[in-house]
């Protein structure tokens, strides 16, 4: 069952991405991430990974001295903050930019495959880290809208992250969890995949202007909790619009 979600959300998160790339961003108010870490640190939540990612389609690049001279714009827009390595794969070009400081990775990745004769280049950004509160959230916000200004000609969706782990064992089912979550999230469940020990809802709030379409519904927002014995603490994860980490 594991595997089937795991795979299920992967082809759904790469649709997404296909689809709704480049999507911008309208939200207003708080930052989903400063919700998503208050709510953490209300329940006692131990954060122990976040996520930002973010895509966009570039159409500049025709050949491969299109796709170094990219490279080279992105090195500079950046200040040559980023480490870049640059590999040349069967009818595929890689280049891949990263930054490490105390808290978080930052990677750049430029992508060009040709197809039909013509170029298909995407810019992805992502940043990871271990810890996170709300001065490291105002930390690096402060850097992240630089460099997403510097190297993304749109405004695109940024998909957010955060798992985490309970500090103490949860009583009671795991669905009932969840529905306090949405309840603290202001969220209304879209669809839901229910077991006893885990469970995984799509929902949508007000609270957060960014969402993708479902089939009959919009939705911006999955929380996902597992547990794996009596004895063990539960594992939460939650994401917008949707989760793009494996759980």
């Amino acid at each position: 069952m594991n595997k089937i979600i795991t795979v299920s959300m992967s082809v759904i998160f790469i649709f997404t991405l296909v689809m709704y790339g480049s999507l911008e961003s309208s939200a207003t108010g708080n930052r989903p991430i400063d919700d998503m870490v208050e709510v953490f640190e209300k329940n006692k939540i131990t954060i122990e990974e976040w996520s930002f990612y973010a895509k966009e389609t570039i159409t500049t690049v025709h050949d491969y001295d299109d796709f170094l001279e990219l490279v080279q714009l992105k090195q500079t827009q950046t200040d040559n903050r980023f480490n870049w390595i640059i590999t040349e794969e069967e009818e595929k070009w890689v280049a891949t930019g990263i930054y490490i400081d105390s808290q978080k990775t930052e990677t750049i990745k430029i992508l060009s495959t040709p197809i039909n004769q013509k170029s298909h280049t995407y810019l992805v950004y992502d940043a990871k880290g271990t810890q996170l509160d709300r001065d490291l959230v105002e930390s690096f916000y402060n850097s992240f809208e630089s460099t997403k200004n510097d190297i993304f000609q749109e405004n695109p969706t940024i998909f957010t992250c955060l798992k985490g782990e309970y500090s103490d064992r949860i009583e009671g089912v795991l669905y009932n969890q969840v529905d306090y979550l949405l309840e603290e999230f202001n969220a209304d469940e879209i669809e839901a995949t229910k077991e006893e020990t885990f469970v995984s809802v799509s929902a949508y709030t007000d609270n957060w202007k960014n969402d993708i379409p479902t089939l009959n519904e919009k939705m911006n927002i999955q929380i996902a909790l597992r547990n794996s014995g009596l004895d063990s603490k539960t594992t939460i994860v939650v994401g917008t619009p949707i989760i793009t980490s494996e759980y």
